[in-house]
């Protein structure tokens, strides 16, 4: 389109090469700032969701609520669930990402890409076979919390008496045990995490590595098939990746959501009467 001058192609590649990353950094602006306002709005829709029916239920009902597990859902919880909203835009994006470069390279070499999406199939299972685990873990995480804050605040309510009588250790005993079993369904949660991220790499540097001998030796594929195709497993690795760090995450923090959603809908069935004139 522009001649066959090489200064001209130079400055011609070069001048969209600015556009488009111009054009890119404009996109993924606009894009932070959308992601922002809705996780920051959903966030805050639950948390004044949670109080109206709190401050709308009934005396008789709020007294034997559990005050502990309300003060961690508006404070802790609903950080957990800020954090699911997070993972799953990431999921989002990383399937629509999946589905284009999966087609690419079934377009490419059908054959081929279909063995490249069985290899990442393979790569990624281990990963999704925990999600019901991690789910567990993140129920008892939860709860952990309302515990460890319910501790918290029967020592404070009654702070005077257990000094006076000497029952600080047993409490400072009782607490320390909730937290070390608070610890450990983070660290197994952690653990997981980063036993899959080293499996997943070393699995994918395997892959690649069949990959060539594969396409070379029995496919029988052109370098420029090879590469390209090479490229495309390299990109699809990627959301891969983001799905195998972002399911967990997002299972892991699940259950706060749906602890609140619980006690929102159990306030909303303690409604108050409204007041006779």
């Amino acid at each position: 389109l522009v001649g066959g001058n090489r200064q001209t192609l130079l400055a011609t590649a070069l001048g969209v090469f600015l556009l488009v990353m111009i054009l890119r950094s404009l996109v993924l602006s606009a894009r932070d700032r959308v992601v922002w306002q809705l996780q920051s709005r959903f966030v805050a829709e639950q948390r004044t969701r949670l109080v109206n029916r709190l401050a709308a239920a009934r005396w008789s009902d709020l007294v034997t609520l559990d005050h502990a597990g309300v003060t961690s859902q508006l404070s802790g919880e609903i950080g957990r669930v800020s954090t699911a909203t997070t993972q799953s835009f990431q999921i989002i994006v990383a399937l629509a990402l999946l589905i284009v470069q999966c087609a690419l390279a079934l377009l490419l070499a059908p054959g081929f890409g279909a063995l490249i999406l069985l290899l990442l199939a393979g790569i990624a299972l281990p990963a999704l076979a925990r999600l019901d685990r991690i789910g567990t873990l993140g129920q008892f995480s939860s709860s952990g919390n309302a515990e460890l804050l319910g501790a918290i605040n029967q020592l404070l309510n009654g702070l005077k008496v257990a000094l006076a009588q000497g029952m600080g250790p047993q409490f400072s005993g009782a607490f320390d045990r909730l937290q070390r079993r608070q610890l450990g369904f983070q660290r197994e949660f952690s653990l997981g995490r980063a036993r899959d991220q080293l499996l997943f790499g070393v699995a994918s540097a395997v892959a690649v590595t069949l990959l060539v001998g594969i396409g070379i030796g029995l496919f029988n594929l052109s370098p420029a098939i090879l590469i390209t195709m090479i490229v495309i497993f390299t990109r699809v690795a990627g959301p891969i990746r983001s799905l195998q760090q972002a399911l967990p995450q997002l299972f892991f923090t699940l259950p706060a959501y749906e602890a609140i959603v619980e006690m929102g809908t159990a306030l909303a069935a303690a409604r108050a009467e409204p007041a006779t004139p």
